[in-house]
């Protein structure tokens, strides 16, 4: 009343609701093609389910659809399988073959070719008194000969006739190995300053380092050995072994611990036989037109090959040969002055003549020639042969 209290309706007019028709796919029991639309979702890491998580790493780990990337080759157990056996195989195959090799007997050794011709220091041999051959004035003692050993079958075998010689740097005819097995200096030709040449008094069995004169026997530098079947006698050095081969005592090493070793061998010979026809037997690589006298320091009478390597010691029905062998596959010649020393100190049974004096004295000049002084020494005897019948 009065116009107060009394609400006032008011109409608004109705809201407009959007209302979308049914598709008329719908009606009549049709069944419409639904399209979805491809909606691309960023999500972060942390928030992966574990199952989305393990088809991440599937879709993103290295080598994803390479069958043979590294990854998949050493993750794959077939893979891992084939390559061990592989391996095995390989390895198997290579021990195998490696002992094969170990078994098979080694080739021989080549034959080494001849060095150039190159000139060689001049180095002066132990100087030889005799120079003229004469007859001996008496047959050499005929031993008792052992009768009840058979004679050697076998051919000797001779070093080559091209080995080279060891170094000898202070030229006094030992090489620097036989420096060290004399105990001499090797930068002093003359060791003990008696004014002999060291290889001059080794060569002629006089101790190189005692002051007074001295035989090399009493130096202790070498032994003598006696073949108890045979009987001869020779020098070798106290720091060789000495072997004996046959049982029979025909064939005697004397070797060094280096593989090198001088061998000495009896061999029969018929009486009155041609020198040429033993040779033909035991020692057919040999010529014997180039073998010259020799005599020993007790003056045995022999023979000696050029090159010093080989000597011959006859006597009635039987022929000693003294023979270098150097090393396994070795050119070079370390103990020429041993060898010499052996066949210098080489006497039969009853030979008691004395050593003789020792040497003269030898002087090298600036111009590398050689002065000896004259000494006066008896002719030794030695053996007369002719290379026609090659006779004793």
């Amino acid at each position: 009343m009065f116009g107060l209290g009394t609400k006032k309706t008011s109409e608004e007019p109705p809201s407009a609701i959007p209302v979308s028709a049914m598709p008329a796919e719908f009606y009549g029991g049709a069944n419409p093609t639904v399209t979805f639309k491809a909606v691309t979702k960023e999500v972060e890491i942390g928030d992966l389910t574990p199952g989305e998580k393990k088809a991440f790493d599937r879709a993103t780990a290295p080598g994803r659809g390479q069958p043979f990337h590294p990854v998949n080759l050493f993750t794959n157990r077939r893979f891992i399988i084939i390559a061990g056996v592989v391996l095995f195989v390989f390895f198997t195959g290579g021990v195998s073959w490696y002992y094969i090799r170990q078994a098979e007997p080694p080739p021989p050794p080549a034959t080494p070719a001849a060095p150039p011709a190159v000139p060689a220091p001049a180095v002066e041999e132990p100087p030889v008194i005799a120079t003229t051959t004469v007859e001996a004035t008496s047959t050499p003692p005929a031993a008792e000969t052992p009768t009840t050993t058979p004679a050697v079958t076998g051919l000797i075998e001779f070093p080559s006739l091209v080995l080279g010689s060891s170094p000898d740097s202070d030229r006094d005819g030992l090489s620097s190995p036989e420096e060290e097995l004399f105990k001499t200096d090797p930068a002093a030709p003359d060791t003990d300053g008696d004014g002999y040449r060291d290889g001059s008094e080794v060569f002629h069995l006089y101790n190189p380092i005692g002051k007074e004169p001295q035989k090399l026997i009493d130096s202790g530098l070498v032994k003598e050995f006696v073949n108890p079947v045979f009987n001869y006698r020779l020098y070798y050095p106290t720091t060789w072994a000495v072997g004996n081969v046959d049982q029979n005592y025909r064939d005697v090493l004397f070797s060094t611990l280096t593989g090198e070793n001088i061998e000495v061998k009896v061999s029969d010979i018929e009486s009155g036989l041609p020198l040429a026809d033993w040779f033909n037997t035991f020692a057919p690589t040999e010529n014997v037109n180039t073998v010259t006298n020799y005599a020993s320091v007790f003056k045995e009478p022999g023979l000696r090959r050029p090159d010093g390597l080989v000597f011959y010691f006859p006597r009635p029905n039987q022929i000693v040969a003294v023979v270098y062998h150097p090393a396994m596959g070795e050119t070079v010649v370390n103990y020429r002055s041993v060898v010499s020393l052996m066949a210098q100190s080489f006497r039969w049974p009853g030979n008691g003549v004395a050593i003789p004096a020792p040497a003269p004295a030898v002087v090298f000049d600036t111009t590398n020639t050689v002065t000896v002084t004259p000494v006066t020494a008896p002719v030794p005897a030695t053996i007369s042969t002719t290379s026609t019948q090659g006779t004793f």
